[in-house]
């Protein structure tokens, strides 16, 4: 970094950012960027903070790949109010030791995930930093005034819904703790504690469960078309785990729930990594996190729902519970009618392990 120095660096960051982009009338290079929201709309916004070593291990993943996911989750967040992702602000505490082509290589994974929704960035920060990484992104979007959503909303006898499947993202995470490693995102290639003895559905799976952990695809069209359809009461994406999230939206809304197992959607590569660690996948499932689908209630039927987002031409979400009178929280229903409380879910600052049924 210290051969091209602050503004050597911003002005390759510059060079490489959309020319032009709706709504920004001033962007990188200026005191402050100037943006113009589309008539009517209110502001959505929101922010990440990404530290070396807690969020993130340069050793597991490439700067690309963690460029991708910082925009991913972010984008997510949006998505989950209903919401358009519009620009973002990027600020950096960088040591004197990483060479510059690991920050081009991380705006790259940022403008490329930015990409699918047109996501300009618009200005930021540099700084040194003496002790690891340290990324803030801050997102804007924008919602139409009477369509955005929250996580209050829920009432007694609506549907609970999610947009996808679940658990890889914390299958991988497990893989890590066992050991397991990829030689590059994209390569396919896994090494790991008995790695020439896997079967090919085995192999197969991690390799899913890696794409799934760093590269999440956030449910923007979905998030939009379930919003201007008016069928969705409260929404939340899925980034602590199910039991964590929807217990936010429970609180909020000042309801309870009943999730059935059964109906959980589990990635097809949840079942085969819990497998073969000799693991629960149903706790990857349920507290996991780092799935980013969205979480959602809704009072309509599912001949409804699942119409507002096959007319899109989007995968037909998932029917998981319902949510009933009460403040006790979240329960999870077996397949014989048993219960209990739904808990769980990453949290910071919590210590010890946050998936102990999951061997860490």
């Amino acid at each position: 970094m210290s051969a091209i120095g602050e503004f050597g660096l911003i002005d390759r960051i510059r060079k490489g950012g959309l020319a032009v982009a709706p709504g920004v009338l001033v962007g990188i290079g200026d005191d402050a960027a100037i943006l113009e929201p589309s008539p009517g709309n209110l502001l959505v916004a929101t922010t990440d903070l990404l530290i070396e070593g807690v969020h993130f291990r340069t050793e597991f993943a490439s700067p690309y790949a963690i460029g991708r996911k910082a925009m991913a989750v972010n984008v997510s967040d949006i998505a989950a109010m209903g919401g358009i992702p519009r620009h973002a602000l990027i600020a950096l505490a960088i040591p004197q030791e990483v060479p510059v082509e690991f920050i081009e290589d991380f705006y790259r994974g940022l403008r490329e995930e930015g990409a699918r929704d047109q996501i300009a960035i618009v200005g930021g920060d540099t700084s040194s930093s003496p002790s690891g990484l340290a990324l803030f992104l801050a997102l804007l979007g924008e919602v139409e005034r009477d369509r955005y959503l929250t996580r209050g909303g829920a009432k007694a006898g609506d549907n609970i819904w999610v947009t996808g499947r679940l658990g890889a993202s914390a299958a991988w995470l497990a893989a890590l703790e066992a050991g397991f490693r990829v030689a590059g995102e994209g390569s396919g290639v896994i090494t790991g504690p008995g790695i020439e003895r896997l079967a090919a559905e085995e192999r197969e799976a991690l390799v899913e469960a890696i794409q799934a952990h760093l590269f999440p695809t956030p449910r923007v069209k979905e998030g939009r078309a379930l919003t201007m359809a008016g069928v969705v009461s409260a929404m939340i994406d899925i980034s602590d785990g199910l039991a964590s999230d929807l217990g936010h939206i429970l609180t909020e809304s000042g309801v309870s729930a009943k999730v059935y197992r059964e109906r959980l959607p589990l990635h097809p590569a949840t079942a085969v990594v819990g497998r073969l660690l000799g693991q629960d996948p149903w706790v990857y499932a349920i507290q996991g996190g780092e799935d980013y689908e969205l979480l959602f209630t809704s009072p309509n039927g599912p001949w409804t729902v699942e119409g507002t987002l096959a007319a899109e031409g989007l995968t037909l979400p998932i029917l998981i519970g319902e949510v009933v009178e009460g403040k006790e929280g979240g329960f999870l229903i077996d397949s014989f009618g048993g219960s209990k409380p739904l808990t769980g879910g990453y949290q910071h600052f919590q210590i010890g392990c946050q998936m102990p049924e999951a061997g860490c």
